[in-house]
């Protein structure tokens, strides 16, 4: 046992002693530091662990890993051979990894800022990498020919969380035939997850660099069918053959929807989308900033075979490409399988050519209806990819509600700050300050009306601003031709310091909105009690609709279900007059009798299943299947228990649901 270990026993029998009440300790805390000249065992700062891979080495679930400034490799501790190319950093299910620590020999230790105290993951196993001006060139540049070829990595089941780091220096030029060798995808950041409980990892404030992959995700590469999240990380220059700085893949799974938050992509290349590719995947993307990307297909963002790809609130800039320099969708090799890509709130000013749609493809001002639009020929319908944009700026223009085409008054672009200018306000980051303009941005107060204004600060106008500052505490304030009124007025809600009509039309048209409330329904059957909530009643274009179906067993003995249908399954179905039209489920595995599958509940005992429904219609009938944007209005959610119970003898048929309506506006 480890003398953290020893530790552990000594806290847990003192606090017996004193006839405190404790189970097992867990959410151990291991320390890690370069510098530290202690006893190397990860029990503090001084005695922490030099090498990051002793302490993933000596973690379990719960536990924390601090690790403190300095370079970290992962050829190096935790028995691994110096210069192995395909060691690397493996997360570890339910650990979390936190960096930026000033560690061993600082007067606080445990201060933590990850830009002062910069903590870096390398793959420059040699530590030889000199800078190279373009992406383009990491692949194959000398001194990167030994680099590993994944730095970080989460396979199968780990679902880790990575928090406050640098990746840089990976470099996956090598063989890829999965499932044997992936050393041609993910040259920072590599994730194949295969669990089937909808987690996945969750990477947060970090900075992925100046890594590259011959085919997929130069920064990263996400496959399988884990649920990805990323919060407000940096892909800056890298490069791979699709996705510059990510590749997203999952196999088609709705229920496993990446979502990126306030991440920005700057700087990447890549032969297909410089910033991010998009296959089969279903990510939302919201307040990200796509800038100064580079690709022949899809400057900032490429998608193809069935990706349906959301993003609100972004921003496109200074990106390049042959073909679409903010947007491209096209099919892969014969599949010719089309993509719904949809933008809400963004500004995307490129310099113009920024959508780019493949061959046989549409371009729909208004959200589709199911269906070929009337005079299409069927035939032509083989690989439209349906892109939907509203209240949006978009250089060159573009068909759909609420869209302009105006210069958007960038703060300074030339220098990367992308606020909107104001003459009422404009937040400076470099100064920490508000500051005022000459001129104000067309973009402010010019998003959806029925978007949330979120955090953005009064005056706000009562309507949202475009871009990727949009709803937040950062967002540029409403200048309404005079100067800002410095006392706020009661009943003033655009807060242009007037009391009028205006005033009145805003509140009318919020008039008791509660769309962030969640919505519910519960009925109990035979003992049984079946649940369904959706996490809000009212939702925007793309938004997935997060549905949670739960099951519990009240009664006194062991309850179970299988059957020849769906044990459990969830229907989406659109209202149309008095009537409900099925348009979206998805159901659990189909057990077969007499066999140990379906679903068991023992007395008390409660199952759960969580999916969001992406706003798609599908037509399951030939192949490739049919998608289409789900129009707004009325929407039923239910959950359904279809098949054969036991008690009693015989097993009895059941057929028992539970249901909520959801709005969906555009």
């Amino acid at each position: 046992m480890s003398v953290k270990g020893n530790l552990t026993v000594r806290l847990v029998a003192t606090a017996l002693l004193f006839g405190v009440s404790c189970t097992a300790a867990v959410g151990q805390i291991i320390y890690v530091d370069a510098d530290a000249n202690g006893l190397n065992d990860g029990s503090s700062w001084t005695d922490a662990y030099n090498y990051l891979q002793d302490a993933l080495a000596d973690a379990n679930s719960g536990d924390e890993i601090w690790v403190a400034e300095g370079i970290y490799k992962p050829d190096q501790g935790g028995g691994k051979t110096p210069g192995d190319r395909t060691a690397t950093f493996q997360l570890i299910n339910g650990v979390t990894l936190k960096g930026g620590y000033a560690g061993f020999d600082e007067v606080y230790p445990n201060a933590r800022d990850i830009e002062k105290y910069e903590t870096i993951l390398s793959g420059d196993l040699d530590g030889n990498d000199i800078q190279v001006n373009d992406p383009c060139d990491l692949l194959t540049e000398p001194t990167r020919a030994e680099n590993s070829y994944h730095v970080v990595t989460a396979i199968r089941y780990e679902t880790g969380v990575l928090d406050g780091f640098t990746i840089t220096g990976g470099n996956s030029n090598g063989p890829d035939s999965w499932p044997f060798t992936t050393y041609g995808r993910g040259g920072g950041i590599y994730f194949h997850i295969r669990t089937l409980r909808w987690k996945g990892p969750k990477v947060s404030n970090c900075t992925v660099r100046r890594n590259s992959s011959v085919h997929y995700g130069g920064g990263m590469c996400h496959e399988g069918y884990g649920k990805l999240a990323l919060t407000n990380c940096t892909f800056s220059e890298n490069w791979a053959g699709a996705g510059g700085g990510v590749y997203d893949v999952s196999y088609g799974f709705p229920i496993r929807t990446p979502i990126l938050t306030n991440c920005r992509f700057i700087s990447n290349a890549a032969v297909k989308g410089g910033g991010i590719c998009i296959a089969h995947s279903r990510p939302t993307l919201v307040n990200c900033m796509f800038i100064g990307n580079s690709a022949d297909f899809g400057g900032a963002s490429a998608h193809y075979d069935l990706a349906i790809a959301t993003y609100s609130k972004c921003t496109f800039a200074a990106n390049s490409a042959q073909y679409g320099k903010a947007i491209s969708c096209s099919s892969w090799l014969y599949t010719r399988i089309p993509n719904i890509v949809r933008l809400n709130n963004c500004i995307i000013w490129d310099g113009g050519q920024e959508i780019y749609n493949d061959s046989n493809s549409i371009i729909t001002p208004e959200p589709p209806s199911p269906g070929p639009t009337a005079g299409q020929e069927e035939s032509s319908n083989e690989g439209n990819s349906i892109i939907t944009i509203i209240y949006s700026d978009v250089r060159g223009g573009y068909p759909g509600e609420g869209n302009i085409d105006a210069d958007p008054c960038f703060a300074d672009a030339n220098n990367g700050d992308y606020h909107l200018k104001s003459q009422a306000g404009r937040w400076d980051r470099n100064e920490g300050r508000w500051t005022k303009d000459e001129v104000t941005s067309p973009c402010i107060d010019a998003g959806d009306p029925k978007s949330p204004i979120g955090y953005e600060p009064f005056p706000n106008g009562g309507v949202i601003n475009m871009g990727a500052y949009g709803g937040t505490a950062e967002a540029s304030k409403s200048y309404f031709g005079r100067p800002v009124c410095e006392t706020i007025v009661a009943g003033d809600i655009n807060g242009d310091c007037i009391v009028n009509f205006k005033d009145l039309a805003f509140m009318a048209f919020h008039w008791l909105e509660d769309r962030g409330a969640a919505n519910s329904n519960t009925i109990i059957e035979d003992g049984i009690e079946y649940y369904v909530k959706t996490d809000k009643s009212v939702y925007e274009l793309g938004e997935h609709t997060e549905i949670l179906y739960r099951i519990t067993n009240l009664t006194d003995e062991e309850w179970w279900v299988s059957g020849l249908g769906y044990v459990r399954d969830i229907l989406v179905e659109v209202k149309e007059g008095q009537s409900f039209r099925p348009v979206w489920s998805f159901g659990s595995e189909i057990p077969s009798l007499p066999g140990p599958g379906g679903l068991r509940l023992q007395p008390g005992e409660s199952t759960e299943w969580r999916v969001p429904w992406p706003q798609f219609n599908i037509n399951w009938t030939g192949y490739p299947w049919e998608y289409h944007q789900a129009p707004p209005g009325t929407y039923r959610i239910t959950g359904v228990v279809d098949g054969y119970r036991w008690p009693p003898e015989p097993p009895m048929e059941i057929h028992t649901s539970v249901s909520v309506d959801i709005t969906v506006v555009y």
